[in-house]
Order: structure tokens, then C-alpha cells, then sequence
């Protein structure tokens, strides 16, 4: 009976960390744009086979004025949220700023130093899984007043 009784709570075990194992934990993404101006501006992208969620449907977002704006937010597969260094915009084909007016925007927004990073980090099981958040900061002086 104490043999039974051990093979069961041994496959119980093996069961459930089985079922915690196979299950693939997803990172999520989410680039703001905080606009410390009083310009308005636009960024584009283009990130064909990204699924992803957004307050508008098309991929360019309006940046109000002091104002902080969501441009994209999306999950991938994988464990352990870390800043991507370099490679933190290659989800993106492309990602640009539209200008309302002729100022033209002095700061490069493909150069990761940047942009700020954070996250927030959450728990599935062991695994460690959570967002990565990457924040762009434009303000008055990042424009060309010319």
C-alpha cells in the first residue's frame, strides 16, 4: 500500500511540473512616447506580423503636448524581461516621427540611449516573465527652432 502510495504522490509531481514547464510564458513590450513640449508630432511604424494592441488602429500615433502616449504594446514569447540593449526596436521595420509643422526633431529616435527603460517583473511559477517598458522623452530643446 506505501509503494502505491508513493508512485502516486511521484507522479502527482511529476505531473504538475510537467504542466508548469510546458506552458510558454510570454514578454510583453510596451514604447511610450512622453512629450515634455508644446509641440504636436506624430511617430509612425511599420511591424508586419506583430500583433499587437493600441488605443487607434493604424500605426501612427498622435503626440499630444505634454502628454504621455502609448505607440505600441504586444507580447512575444519567452521568459526573463531585460532590456534589449541595441536590438530593442527590432520588432519594427520602421519608426519615425511625422512633423505637423517644419520644426524638424533633432533627437534620434532609433539610438537606444535614448530612450528610458524599465519593467515590471511578475512571476509565472519559477519562471520569471513581466513587461519590458521603453520610454522616449522629447521635450522643447529636442527640436530644431531655426
Amino acid at each position: 500500500m506505501r509503494a502505491y502510495q508513493y508512485k502516486n504522490k511521484s507522479l502527482s509531481i511529476v505531473l504538475i511540473a510537467f504542466s508548469i514547464l510546458s506552458c510558454d510564458p510570454a514578454i510583453q513590450y510596451e514604447y511610450y512616447v512622453k512629450n515634455d513640449s508644446n509641440r504636436e508630432f506624430q511617430i509612425g511604424f511599420s511591424a508586419p506580423g506583430l500583433e499587437y494592441e493600441r488605443m487607434e488602429h493604424d500605426s501612427i500615433v498622435s503626440i499630444k503636448p505634454n502628454t504621455k502616449s502609448l505607440i505600441v504594446k504586444f507580447d512575444m514569447w519567452g521568459s526573463h524581461p531585460h532590456d534589449e540593449g541595441v536590438d530593442f526596436l527590432n520588432v519594427f521595420d520602421t519608426i519615425y516621427v511625422v512633423n505637423r509643422d517644419s520644426i524638424e526633431l533633432l533627437k534620434d529616435i532609433t539610438i537606444r540611449q535614448n530612450w528610458v527603460y524599465d519593467n515590471d517583473i511578475a512571476y509565472f511559477g519559477l519562471i520569471k516573465t513581466g513587461t519590458n517598458i521603453y520610454t522616449l522623452n522629447i521635450n522643447e530643446q529636442d527640436f530644431n527652432n531655426k
